[in-house]
């Protein structure tokens, strides 16, 4: 660095100049040459310097990309500097040079920061003030004054003041000073200074510069707001200081989660017609896969529900002749597990609008004789009471009517859907017809016909009808304002590689259902984003069956609210010719991401893989029409094997800090999936994983709760990263 590099220094009207930078022989100031200002001018103290950004991370980045598009990323970087945040953005000839930079600038920056702890500072209050928060809180658990606290309690006092930590980290800590007390009469035992010297935060000034940008910008009032609501010390609260632990309890809230909060509310128009939404569709609640046998079958209806489902399927048998069953049974003839209908309707009932107030469509496939019908339609009756939608009572006839049916119209209904009997059935010829019984486990069969009384309760505008081909989609016979099209995803896979411009129209005239091939006898998921990109409406998934698809489904439906309905983006809705695979007429959004690093990662589940360590790592994939589809991930964050330290605790916080850049050109289809693997493994390698709807990101700095494979939160377990767009809506960085 003292031995001079040359840089392209970028300036705001995109115009490059070469410089000659240099580090004084002292250390103290960066220089550079020729220069228009005055030499004593053009230099930055490295006291001033705040941070040192890696790869086009800037505005002016940003803004002159057209014209260092062909730069590479490693060679870029910017010094952010002085008190009003200025930055200095330069392009190195070499990704070797830059690194030189980078990492000398780093260090010299930290050095100073460590410095400045011996000189009396606010900052230095601040840590004063923290350790007196401390010493309380040890002396309030100190009851008897005896100047120590056993481990155990120990434990328990830094887990209740920092819950984000491992347990497991903790635990390993506290051994480590209790270890290291020379009596043998002390071990067990930790005293005050022990206590704060376990308690206080590493000394990362890097990425603390980079947290304390957040706040540039924001007023006193704001200031004083999060100071009262996340500062854990009283003292620094009356004072209107905050700790580091009171902000990172703020950078961990949920405000500061990638997730906008104002998509956890209903932020939709719900009074379109329901095929203009995405609906999330449950195919059915069995078999369960290994890991769920332990669920019994009424709480996976629970499960389903509360993964925001709108559209269920029951298949209902009567009781088998010969055995102990008086009760009708849902049952799906593929060998799977009987369930009594009672106790799954009642929990339908119970919890169907737990977390949505929008309607919910039961399919049913009938297998009775009618005078179990007439026990069934007695108990739809009584079980579902005011919320069963029956079409007789309705004043309007949405068949007939010019308007159509909307999720608001039918707030708080359950609408059953099955298929209108063309004919009156009585005894006689029912028993013609019902062939088969549930003496043994049966094959599958056909539904049977449905009494009157039955039929009077199915929706008569959403009547089922199962389609094979395109030419079955533009017959005449078929009614937009009542038909339910039935696809296999076989047959709908097929006209969308020879008619995409039929199957795209009949998304936005007619509601669509897409389900397995009935040949698949097994729990796996077909890619409804496949489906979602021509407009298709329902795709049903079986939710038990955790993975890629059951992420994306969920991912998908924790837009609006979470309430089982999303409105399809208007290419997909207006009367147009557009086709997924056409030229979008609109500029993409462009999307730089920056991971800079994991907090309390665990080890893989499950995994056997050699010694304690983890080496995770990132994939950042972007799912949504085809040409948005794309995959990158961050280099392996090593751990160190070859310390001194023989207790090494695994790698659960590792530092990533790398950037990557994506174009999006339908934001409202986009998915955003970031998979946390581990690079030792032997037989898994999943860490965790979240998905989330692109028009659902917060810009700026950002945590990520990860997900386990089953879309339970991981405790504590999140990815620290930096979120920019620009373009969004038309201009500027967001």
């Amino acid at each position: 660095m003292q031995k001079a590099t040359e840089f392209i220094k970028l300036r705001s009207n995109t115009r490059q100049f070469h410089r000659t930078f240099t580090l004084d022989s002292d250390l103290s100031h960066i220089r550079w040459t020729p220069t228009n200002k005055k030499p004593h001018k053009a230099k930055i103290a490295i006291e001033s310097i705040k941070e040192v950004r890696v790869g086009k991370n800037t505005e002016l980045f940003r803004a002159s990309e057209t014209y260092v598009n062909d730069t590479q990323d490693e060679s870029a970087f910017s010094i952010i500097h002085g008190d009003q945040y200025e930055c200095l953005d330069l392009i190195a000839k070499t990704p070797e040079d830059a690194k030189i930079w980078i990492t000398g600038l780093m260090s010299l920056t930290s050095k100073y920061a460590g410095d400045c702890e011996s000189k009396p500072s606010g900052s230095q209050s601040l840590a004063t003030l923290r350790e007196r928060w401390l010493q309380t809180v040890f002396d309030e658990a100190d009851t008897g004054k005896i100047g120590y606290i056993r481990e155990n309690q120990a434990v328990q006092l830094i887990k209740q003041l920092n819950p984000r930590i491992l347990l497991s980290r903790i635990k390993h800590k506290v051994k480590e000073v209790c270890v290291l007390n020379s009596k043998e009469s002390e071990r067990g035992r930790v005293t005050r200074s022990q206590f704060i010297e376990i308690t206080k935060a590493p000394k990362n000034f890097y990425f603390l510069k980079i947290c304390l940008i957040i706040l540039l910008g924001v007023t006193i009032d704001f200031c004083k707001t999060i100071i009262d609501q996340y500062e854990p010390c009283i003292e620094a609260r009356k004072l209107n200081f905050m700790t580091i632990d009171g902000f990172t309890n703020y950078l961990n809230s949920e405000e500061n989660y990638l997730f906008d909060m104002t998509h956890r509310k209903v932020c939709q128009e719900m009074n379109q017609p329901f095929n203009n939404y995405f609906i999330a569709t449950s195919l059915n609640a069995y078999p369960w896969t290994d890991q769920q046998k332990d669920l019994s079958d009424s709480n996976a209806y629970t499960f389903f529900l509360r993964k925001n489902c709108r559209f269920i399927e029951l298949n209902v048998w009567e009781p088998a002749e010969n055995s102990d069953e008086i009760e009708l049974m849902i049952y799906n003839g593929y060998g799977s597990s009987k369930s009594a209908l009672p106790k799954i309707l009642n929990v339908i009932n119970q919890t169907a609008f737990e977390r949505t107030r929008y309607p919910l469509f039961i399919r049913f496939d009938i297998h009775l004789s009618i005078k179990w019908q007439l026990v069934l339609i007695t108990m739809l009756n009584n079980i579902f009471g005011k919320k069963l939608y029956k079409p007789k009572n309705d004043l309007c006839d949405w068949t007939k009517s010019l308007q159509q049916p909307t999720p608001k119209d039918f707030q708080m209904k359950i609408i059953l859907v099955g298929k209108e009997n063309a004919e009156k059935i009585d005894e006689e010829n029912e028993k013609q017809n019902y062939m088969t019984r549930l003496n043994n486990i049966p094959k599958f069969t056909k539904p049977m016909p449905i009494c009157e009384k039955l039929s009077e309760l199915m929706c008569p505008w959403i009547m089922p009808v199962i389609i094979k081909n395109a030419s079955s989609i533009m017959q005449n016979t078929l009614n937009e304002k009542c038909q339910l099209l039935l696809l296999s995803e076989c047959d709908c896979l097929r006209i969308i590689q020879n008619h995409p411009v039929k199957i795209s129209q009949a998304a936005k005239d007619y509601l669509i259902c897409v389900t397995p091939n009935s040949s698949n006898d097994d729990t796996s998921n077909l890619n409804p984003q496949e489906f979602w990109n021509f407009g298709i409406q329902m795709v049903a998934l079986n939710c038990q069956t955790s993975g890629l698809m059951m992420d994306l489904q969920e991912g998908k439906f924790s837009e609006n609210g979470g309430c089982g309905y999303v409105l399809k983006p208007s290419i997909l809705r207006e009367e147009c010719f557009f086709t997924p695979g056409d030229k979008i007429p609109f500029p993409p959004q462009i999307l730089h991401l920056r991971i800079l690093s994991g907090q309390q990662l665990p080890r893989p589940r499950g995994s056997t893989a050699k010694g304690d360590f983890t080496d995770p790592y990132v994939v950042i994939e972007i799912y949504g029409f085809s040409l948005d589809y794309a995959e990158e991930r961050t280099k392996t964050a090593k751990n160190d094997s070859n310390t001194e330290n023989l207790k090494i605790i695994p790698c659960a916080n590792p530092t990533f800090d790398e950037s990557f850049q994506f174009q999006i050109t339908v934001p409202e289809m986009a998915l955003i999936r970031f998979l946390v693997l581990d690079d030792d493994f032997i037989n898994d390698d999943f860490i965790g994983q979240y998905t989330i709807p692109f028009e659902c990101m917060q810009s700026g700095y950002r945590h990520i709760p990860l997900l386990n494979r089953e879309g339970e939160v991981l405790e504590n377990c999140t990815l620290f990263i930096h979120v920019a767009i620009t373009n969004r809506c038309g201009g500027g960085v967001k």
